[in-house]
């Protein structure tokens, strides 16, 4: 039983390095999408359903890519 848990731990601090890359990964992600989504706001000053539409397709694009 113990060196279960001493797996899972030594499996976790493993975790830990690749989440502090995945969460500057999609820490950046998401300031070139709220970026974006700023533009689109410009863009779409009087019609709502196309800036949520566009919006929502640049999130699906850029999942795509990650």
């Amino acid at each position: 039983m113990e060196q279960v848990s001493k797996i899972i731990l030594n499996d976790s601090k493993i975790d830990l390095k690749n989440q502090e890359f995945y969460w500057e990964l999609y820490e950046r992600w998401f300031d070139i999408y709220l970026k974006d989504v700023e533009l689109f706001r410009e863009m779409y000053k009087n019609d709502f359903i196309l800036w949520g539409y566009a919006s929502l397709r640049k999130m699906y694009m850029m999942m795509i890519i990650i």
